[in-house]
């Protein structure tokens, strides 16, 4: 049976066996989950003082700071989630795990959303579909 996560005006249904990360008041509007077989899904609420660039920008230097090298791709524009500014994917090793992270940068009417998620690769693959549908839930 779904949950539901309610934040920012939004209610967004999430498997029951995710659990609600913890946030602090300095992270700003948004949720956090954590997946029980490892990763995160974290969606933030932004206002206009960031963009799309300086946040993703921001998450691959965090990124690389944390994990060594990356690998970078920009997704295409016809696989995205209608209002996607942008969205990018990276790839990294850790623990000779290979790990996924994508970040959306969407915009839908006079709100702005930024959705990272990440975990090792077997992990993504399995989750991908319930990435996608939380992407639909967001307005």
């Amino acid at each position: 049976m779904p949950k539901t996560a309610e934040f920012c005006d939004i209610q967004v249904l999430y498997p029951d066996n995710w659990l609600p990360g913890p946030r602090q008041p300095e992270d700003g509007e948004g949720f956090d989950w954590e997946l029980p077989s490892g990763g995160f899904v974290s969606i933030d609420h932004h206002d206009d003082a960031w963009s799309a660039d300086e946040w993703i920008e921001t998450t691959n230097k965090l990124l690389a700071e944390e994990y060594g090298e990356l690998e970078t791709e920009e997704l295409p524009a016809e696989t995205l989630p209608e209002g996607t500014v942008r969205a990018v994917e990276q790839r990294f090793y850790y623990l000779d795990l290979l790990i996924l992270s994508r970040q959306w940068w969407i915009r839908r009417g006079t709100k702005q959303w930024a959705v990272h998620v990440q975990a090792e690769s077997r992990r993504f693959d399995e989750n991908q579909m319930v990435f996608e549908a939380i992407l639909k839930q967001i307005p």
